[in-house]
């Protein structure tokens, strides 16, 4: 997935809110919403909850942060010119994931130990210059004319590519066996890595296929020579969790515009880290930007909808409650915890902890 189309990036998100009113949001249970834990959040896009101890990684500034009991914020770990994503708590360490973007690239899993040292435990962009996991996947538009190609606008990726050297480690879970599992957005994977640093891949997430409508076409600028065609959009995994069987639990984007225009195309999919093979929970999710996992019910942000969804085991989605701007959700201590608010730039972005009413 090419950087300039990183679907959480700051720009394209803010965009792709402007269409959010589009999408009627169906009322959710009855739950109750807790006062903020922690507030003015720069980019809540993702954190981990550990027993009472929560760490959020605040994309928008590349800082790690520790929720501290009176909501204080206490740095744990920067990032210059770039940003920190998916965390994970191990007892008194904490992994988390890192991306650089100036003129030479560069992505990590990184842990704070608990004098505060930080460490590199992989180089991540390295195994995907070396690998390209992707590289023979193909994307963009197939089958069109020469004629048709050539009105494409220049600058998007429509035409046939395949998959191409980019890295943006996004999730992070911890392997019940050791090591972690990370969902690279960029790179269209997701990946283990050892407790020594070895990286190797789990799966390859698959194109993800549009039929590009008249309306649709119109819509985004497109030569209407393409109405009717498939478009093979890259997949973008936003999370991964893993269920208590050991299966993965991945959230996705869909590729090309993450806002309404092509319809609500994200899903949620589960992932067998032995074999690799890949199987649908749920589809038609707005922005699927975050899962949590408890037992068998599986939960999905949904950024563009303004609401947290809950899947049940026979795949079918219902709303959990309605939130403003939800990014991230961890499943913790018999509870959701949720950041809102991620892209408010006057008070920031909050963490809440959502409770169902009782019955």
């Amino acid at each position: 997935m090419k950087r300039s189309r990183v679907a959480l990036g700051i720009a394209a998100v803010t965009s792709a809110l402007t269409s959010t009113a589009l999408l009627a949001v169906p009322p959710a249970i009855a739950a109750t919403v807790s006062d903020p834990i922690a507030t003015g959040l720069a980019g809540p896009l993702q954190f981990d909850v550990e027993g009472d101890r929560v760490v959020v990684a605040q994309n928008f500034i590349g800082k790690l942060s520790e929720v501290k009991p009176n909501g204080h914020l206490r740095t744990l770990a920067t990032q210059k010119n770039g940003e920190i994503a998916g965390v994970a708590i191990n007892g008194e360490e904490v992994s988390f994931l890192s991306t650089r973007y100036t003129r030479k690239p560069a992505s990590f899993l990184k842990t704070v130990a608990a004098d505060g040292s930080v460490s590199a435990v992989a180089n991540l962009y390295k195994y995907e210059a070396e690998a390209n996991p992707d590289g023979d996947q193909r994307y963009g538009f197939r089958k069109l004319s020469k004629s048709c190609k050539q009105k494409l606008p220049a600058g998007h990726e429509l035409k046939p590519y395949k998959g191409i050297v980019e890295s943006h480690p996004y999730g992070l879970a911890d392997n019940p066996l050791g090591g972690w599992y990370v969902a690279d957005a960029a790179a269209n994977d997701i990946l283990s890595v050892s407790p020594e640093g070895d990286v190797s891949t789990v799966a390859v997430l698959p194109s993800q296929k549009s039929v590009i409508s008249k309306e649709a076409a119109d819509t985004l600028g497109l030569p209407g020579c393409v109405a009717g065609k498939t478009m093979r959009f890259e997949p973008v995994p936003t999370d991964v969790e893993v269920d208590d069987m050991g299966q993965l639990v991945v959230s996705l984007l869909p590729g090309g515009p993450e806002d309404p225009s092509l319809g609500a195309r994200g899903k949620v999919v589960r992932i067998d880290p032995l074999t690799g093979d890949i199987s649908t929970v749920a589809k038609g999710f707005a922005g699927a930007t975050n899962v949590a996992v408890d037992g068998t019910d599986v939960y999905v942000s949904e950024l563009f909808a303004g609401k947290v969804s809950q899947i049940a085991p026979d795949g079918s989605a219902t709303p959990y409650v309605e939130a403003k701007q939800p990014a991230a959700i961890e499943w913790a201590n018999g509870q959701l915890y949720a950041a809102i608010k991620v892209f408010n730039q006057k008070q920031g972005g909050s963490i809440v902890i959502v409770t169902p009413d009782a019955s």
